[in-house]
């Protein structure tokens, strides 16, 4: 059987490091979807820029979650 060193240092940081990529990760993609769907009810109802607002912050937050992801797994490549 082959002995295996486990670093609690190590162990920690995979913990923390793994819920706060799953939950802000969730997080933004979640924000996108609420801007996009609540833009399109504000246009609908004829606020124009309150839909522009929403539909903005949607559109950073998609382009947020893409990065997030493209950042991971550069990161799996890394390793």
């Amino acid at each position: 059987m082959m002995g295996a060193v486990l670093d609690a240092g190590s162990l920690v940081e995979v913990v923390w490091v793994s819920l706060v990529a799953g939950i802000g990760v969730t997080a933004i993609y979640s924000l996108a979807l609420y801007g996009g769907a609540r833009s399109a009810e504000l246009r609908r109802r004829g606020q124009g820029r309150a839909a522009a607002a929403v539909g903005a912050v949607g559109v950073i937050a998609g382009i947020a979650f893409v990065l997030g992801v493209a950042l991971a797994v550069r990161l799996l490549i890394l390793r």
